[in-house]
């Protein structure tokens, strides 16, 4: 019976392009990193992030972050303040406009 060689990607091996593009044949497999002698709980307590030297905000960082909040706040303040003056001026011109037309009739029936 015939077997067939798989390669580690559970492919055949003549036709796992991994294999041939990595060189690996039936008789060479790739060799597994040497131990360096490191004990794991090392190399756990390499991987945890190190809490005593995270990023914070120093004193001109904070002076920052309080400019850019007074900003904001200046810009919101005055953008309702504009938007209370279009709509006193939209206001103005409707009165206005009202009082005219009211005036324009009764000058106009006092002419006939």
């Amino acid at each position: 019976m015939a077997t067939t060689v798989t390669c580690p990607h559970g492919l055949d091996r003549q036709g796992c392009l991994i294999c041939a593009t990595l060189g690996i044949t039936p008789t060479t497999t790739p060799a597994k990193p040497a131990d360096t002698g490191v004990k794991t709980a090392t190399r756990a307590a390499a991987k945890t992030p190190d809490r005593r030297h995270r990023p914070r905000l120093g004193v001109l960082g904070w002076l920052v972050v309080v400019v850019a909040v007074l900003f904001g706040a200046w810009f919101l303040v005055h953008l309702v303040w504009t938007f209370l003056h279009l709509v006193e001026l939209a206001l103005v011109g409707v009165v206005c406009g009202a009082v005219g037309y009211r005036v324009g009739v009764v000058v106009g029936r006092h002419r006939r």
